[in-house]
């Protein structure tokens, strides 16, 4: 049981853009149905659903991490004098299609220097480790959602804007391990805090080569990235790419977060 009072040493990134996010004045420029498309992004981006991660105590969502936040103070914080009021209502509306209580992005959550109080116990380092083990779980799932360039170029060489593709079969073999890795560790007693905080480093270290190679990219935007994909790859082919990168990137973040709150707890 965790009580409505603990802190666990984890405190949160601030309210961020999504990669790619278009500027305040472009994103008042674009037509209506593309704003509440762009607001919905950023929304999902910072919030999500409590059953996502947030802990229960006698079912019911404890919000260790802040909440329950409502979409209509958020969006309208954020958005307000940048779109119309309509934008921001049927933004809201959509998103509470949903739900209506949410969390903070689980990608959001950062370890403090200091880790929980020592009443926390055991308890407190378990449901950290299982939601350390959930992140593990949803990483090994998005890696399935990255076709390599080769597998969709059959025998053609890629094209040169694909040369320095960040992610290799040898890179997904790594991860695999690390993530077995990660695992075995997390299940041992007592649980070390040094193996498991050299392998987060490992994992971390791929997903700044992956976002490095992302944010390279982006400066010319994604539309003319596709463009110099698209004689080999087509424009479903380099949109694929770029999507299925920023996703497994998503959850490398989720996962180091994650690994990082447990190893707080242990020092």
């Amino acid at each position: 049981m965790i009580d409505d009072d603990y802190d666990p040493g984890v405190g949160l990134w601030p309210l961020d853009d999504p990669f790619e996010f278009p500027s305040d004045k472009s994103l008042g420029e674009l037509g209506f149905e593309e704003q509440i498309q762009q607001l919905v992004e950023w929304f999902l981006w910072n919030f999500e659903d409590p059953a996502h991660e947030t802990p229960r105590d006698s079912g019911e969502f404890v919000y260790i991490w802040g909440g329950p936040y409502d979409a209509a103070d958020q969006i309208g914080d954020r958005f307000g004098g940048i779109v119309s009021d309509e934008s921001i209502d049927a933004a809201v509306q959509e998103v509470e299609g949903h739900c209506i209580d949410w969390a903070p992005n689980g990608r959001r959550v950062a370890p403090l220097e200091t880790g929980p109080p020592e009443e926390a116990g055991a308890e407190a380092l378990e449901e950290f480790i299982e939601q350390a083990n959930r992140r593990l779980e949803a990483l090994e799932a998005a890696m399935g959602e990255v076709p390599f360039p080769s597998s969709m170029l059959g025998h053609n060489n890629p094209p040169e804007a694909l040369d320095d593709f960040p992610y290799s079969q040898k890179d997904e073999q790594d991860l695999k391990e690390l993530i077995h890795g990660l695992r075995d560790d997390l299940s041992k007693t007592p649980v070390n805090a040094a193996p498991i905080d050299t392998k987060t480093e490992q994992l971390k270290f791929i997903g700044e080569k992956i976002s490095g190679w992302l944010k390279d990219k982006g400066n010319a935007a994604v539309d003319s990235a596709v463009k110099s994909f698209g004689t080999a790859l087509g424009v479903a082919g380099a949109a694929a790419l770029v999507k299925g990168l920023n996703y497994l990137n998503e959850k490398i973040d989720l996962a180091v977060a994650a690994l990082k709150a447990v190893i707080a707890m242990l020092l």
